[in-house]
Order: structure tokens, then sequence, then C-alpha cells
């Protein structure tokens, strides 16, 4: 048996989230990234606005910090292609 998932479009996450935007997010959005460039791609135009306030919170993460929470989102290679 199957059933639909719907999940939040990135864009929406980075719409919203701008400076806020969490380690989750920008996981979230890389895998969409890795997996549907092309609809990420065609999206980006939405939040070219807040290009500027993503470039400034992405850059001021530590990568000690990024790798802390990423260790805690417990990702395996088992999704892997």
């Amino acid at each position: 048996m199957s059933a639909p998932i719907f999940i939040e479009h990135p864009v929406e996450k980075l719409y919203y989230r701008g400076t806020m935007l969490k380690i989750r997010d920008i996981f979230d959005v890389s895998v969409v990234a890795t997996l549907f460039p092309d609809l990420l791609r065609e999206n980006l135009y939405r939040v070219a606005h807040v290009r500027a306030g993503l470039l400034q919170r992405i850059s001021g993460i530590s990568e000690k910090f990024l790798r802390a929470e990423l260790d805690e989102l417990a990702i395996t290679n088992s999704l892997a292609r």
C-alpha cells in the first residue's frame, strides 16, 4: 500500500526561515538539490530577494557546529543513490 507524502518545498523553508535557517533545513534543501536540481533551480527566483540574508546565515555557521548538528540527524547511507 502506498500513500502520497507531502513535504514542505525547500524554497518555502528558504523564504520563511531566511536568516533563522536551521542545519536540518539546509540538509533538506541539499537533499532536494541533489535529487531534484531542476525543480529547485526553477523556483529559486522566489527567494532572490532574501539571498543576502541566506548567504550571511550559511557563511556564519561554524564547521564544528555544522558537524555536531548533522551527527544528531543520524544520517545513514542506506538511502544513498
